[in-house]
């Protein structure tokens, strides 16, 4: 829902061409129902043995202010302020036979200011932003004991956590009356994420079985980085297009692009011991040559994807714990080749 500002916020601020208030909610509903039943009964499920069912009915909300603080012909500046609460339904560990058997929904709340700015008569457009999240019963693996002296995992609210971060986007047109079809872009983007709390259990003693002799004891993750999040990331990118073959209404299409990756871990607990699942910094470099006849309607491309033949881990399942090995999937190496498109309809 989007609603204007009354005309005391209007006061406040005479000189601003447009001032919004943006205001939205929405309420999600979802029930998980856990039906376990004999092997025997797998094909035709009959009477449950046992069954869990749980519903999480949660909202989300959003708040925020617009204003357009500066307008000259195609220059323009437009900030904006807004804070966010929306979450992650919680659910149930279907494998688990422990008491846990399900988790519930995790927060995030939001606050975020930013500014797009139109410079350069329209030709440069400069988008930033910085963020703060905080993240409560944050869904995370934890250990459980299990029958017969051993060790399970489940998910469960056990953390809390704090995310801020500045995003930067660049969109440039640099010379508009010589080379019009010519556009630079880059954006850069850094995230700070922290657990504020990540209790967890692990054998006293991790290289011995767990026992009377070797209890459970409660120990401190919140040292531990976040899963998948790269601290530092970046991209650019030049493109140019150009009328070709006027008979055939054909566009000429250049495009090379860069991005960047610093390192980021691919499995929790990948401090200490686990350090080497993750993916080491790498820098992609991919390049696209097309050309497009009768307005767009056919397409002739030949592209290169990881031109530079970077190698990196792209994916890692840790089975140590479980079956004494883990696996590591690495990225894709160079790839090149030529594609053919053909839009119906024109």
């Amino acid at each position: 829902m989007i609603f204007e500002l009354a005309d005391a916020w209007m006061d406040m601020f005479p000189d601003g061409p447009v001032n919004q208030l943006d205001i939205g909610g929405v309420t999600k509903d979802d029930v998980f129902t856990i039906c376990r039943v004999p092997p025997d009964q797998f094909e035709s499920p009959g009477v449950c043995l046992t069954e869990n069912e749980d519903e999480f009915d949660e909202f989300s909300w959003n708040f925020g202010a617009d204003w357009l603080a500066w307008e000259d012909g195609n220059n323009a500046a437009f900030v904006y302020a807004n804070v966010k609460r929306s979450f992650r339904s919680g659910g149930q560990n279907f494998r688990s036979t422990f008491t846990e058997n399900s988790f519930d929904p995790e927060f995030v709340t939001q606050y975020a200011v930013g500014a797009k700015l139109d410079l350069r008569d329209g030709n440069l457009r400069l988008n930033t932003e910085a963020f703060y999240q905080d993240i409560e019963d944050k869904q995370v693996i934890t250990v459980v004991a299990a029958a017969g002296s051993g060790l399970g995992t489940i998910t469960s609210n056990a953390a809390s956590a704090t995310v801020q971060g500045l995003e930067m986007e660049l969109i440039w047109l640099p010379l508009p009356d010589t080379l019009p079809g010519l556009q630079l872009s880059g954006a850069f983007g850094w995230t700070d994420p922290e657990y504020d709390s990540f209790p967890d259990m692990q054998p006293a003693d991790p290289s011995l079985p767990l026992g009377p002799g070797n209890p459970l004891v409660e120990i401190d993750r919140s040292g531990e980085p976040f899963v998948r999040v790269a601290k530092w990331s970046g991209n650019a990118s030049a493109s140019y297009h150009r009328p070709v073959l006027d008979q055939y209404a054909g566009n000429l299409l250049l495009r090379l692009d860069w991005s960047y990756k610093s390192s980021t871990p691919l499995e929790e607990g990948s401090g200490g011991a686990l350090r080497a699942f993750s993916t080491g910094e790498y820098q992609l470099l991919n390049a696209r040559v097309a050309l497009t006849l009768w307005n767009d309607q056919v397409e002739v491309g030949l592209w290169c994807a990881n031109c530079a033949d970077e190698r990196y881990v792209d994916a890692t399942l840790d089975l140590r714990d479980s079956l004494g090995f883990a696996l590591a999937q690495p990225s894709r190496p160079r790839t090149y080749g030529a594609d053919f498109t053909y839009r119906f309809g024109g």
